[in-house]
């Protein structure tokens, strides 16, 4: 029976494995295109900062439509290509709040962080190693966002509150 689960294991990866290669490609393929057009616009900040929000959305509902996508592979279904479209309409508003939400906590602890750590003393360096581990928390508990959102519940502040449950209730 385990050698069967074995198979049947690598046989469903090696199905969609062409395709995740693909996926990843594309997505890649956004964020460095992003970016490099972020880089080439550095002289007229207006539009770096358009063209950098432009390619942080667009990576927040490519990974949201992703998320739906592969959600269906592990439910042992198989992936179609037809299906991306309906996926990338679906991810549209809540991949928009995920890179929203990405870039302000993002600025946040860029700003909070240096801040703190430069004020110096114990009350400084107890703000900087506050907002550090406030920062890790939320890196760890947003990696469940997108497989929640995908599989449980399709609400962005329900899914975001069941990630910060999983990751208090598996902290080892």
């Amino acid at each position: 029976m385990i050698g069967f689960f074995l198979k049947k294991a690598l046989y469903d990866g090696w199905d969609t494995l062409l395709s995740i290669l693909a996926l990843n490609v594309v997505f890649l393929s956004v964020a460095f295109g992003g970016f490099i057009l972020v880089d080439r616009f550095a002289r007229l900040p207006p539009v770096a900062v358009l063209a950098g929000a432009l390619t942080v959305s667009a990576l927040g509902i490519l990974a949201l439509a992703l998320s739906f996508s592969f959600a269906r592979v592990a439910a042992y279904k198989t992936f179609s290509w037809k299906e991306l479209p309906n996926d990338l309409r679906a991810a549209v508003p809540h991949g928009i709040v995920l890179a929203v939400s990405a870039c302000l906590l993002a600025a946040v602890f860029s700003v909070a962080l240096p801040y703190y750590r430069a004020l110096g003393g114990r009350v400084g360096f107890a703000l900087f190693a506050l907002m550090l581990w406030l920062a890790l928390v939320l890196l760890l508990s947003l990696q469940w966002l997108l497989p929640i959102r995908a599989q449980l519940d399709r609400r962005f502040i329900k899914s975001v509150k069941k990630s910060f449950v999983i990751f208090f209730d598996n902290p080892g």
